[in-house]
């Protein structure tokens, strides 16, 4: 480097004492403009090149993978309480459950394909599912679990939970960076949760049961959102996506059974 720039400071004196005549003036011009895209060259510094795709944790905010949890759940629990009967919602997603559960495996099995998977899909993908099955498949088996073992409202009510507070915890955790306790849960995305999860559980509870009256409503969804919220507070190591609409599930269908809220 010190060599090429006295190098550079001789040729520019040179330059000069040539730009003197005027002779030689334009091949004095066109040398000024070599050098000092020599100069240029020299200083510019290469950006690091990227090993391939970006690697996300759970403290990424991961948009594409947020909207895809959203859409995703909440398509599933609209479908199955407006258009789906019970027996459809449980084929599709047991067909569905199979089908990413050998994808997984052989994923598993045939390592040298992840990376173009990992191209392919690595915008909804953590670091650690690069090497390790999704989190699609507990999310579906949670899911599926919910359809088949709870009532209809409390089912829809548990997906809903799982597809829009479980999100909305992240995203508001991740975005205002609060102290986190020993599970990775910040205080504001635990609140998020709480008010996401009653929102959703009142909605599903009035449109579900209409009978049910709203001072019911209300003190069953503010108990059953706030036993949910403690839940999801802890440290728990098995995947939450198929955790929390388990939970949900046994949380809604008790308290229904407490405060006698009839259920379909």
């Amino acid at each position: 480097m010190g060599e090429k720039t006295a190098k550079i400071e001789k040729e520019t004196k040179k330059v000069e004492k040539m730009q003197t005549t005027e002779v030689a003036s334009d091949k004095a011009k066109e040398k000024v403009i070599q050098i000092k895209a020599e100069i240029k060259k020299e200083e510019k510094v290469e950006a690091p090149k990227k090993d391939g795709p970006r690697q996300y944790t759970k403290h990424d905010l991961q948009i594409p993978r947020r909207l895809f949890h959203i859409i995703g759940g909440c398509t599933v629990a609209i479908l199955y309480s407006s258009f789906f009967t019970y027996a459809t919602a449980v084929r599709i997603l047991g067909f569905s459950a199979c089908i990413f559960f050998i994808f997984e495996h052989a994923r598993s099995k045939y390592p040298e394909y992840n990376e173009v998977f990992g191209k392919i899909a690595g915008p909804f993908l953590r670091a650690e599912e690069h090497l390790r099955e999704s989190a699609l498949l507990p999310f579906i088996m949670g899911v599926l679990l919910s359809i088949i073992t709870y009532p209809k409202t409390v089912a829809i009510a548990s997906i809903f939970v799982l597809a829009v507070s479980d999100p909305a915890s992240a995203i508001i955790g991740i975005k205002l960076k609060g102290k986190k306790n020993k599970a990775g849960k910040s205080f504001e995305g635990s609140i998020a949760f709480l008010i996401s999860s009653f929102i959703v559980i009142f909605i599903t509870f009035l449109i579900g049961v209409p009978s049910l009256g709203f001072g019911k409503l209300f003190i069953f969804t503010l108990f059953s959102s706030l036993t949910i919220t403690a839940f999801e507070r802890l440290p728990l190591r098995i995947d939450d996506n198929f955790l929390l609409p388990v939970f949900s599930g046994i949380v809604l269908w008790t308290f229904c059974g407490l405060l006698g809220i009839p259920l379909a």
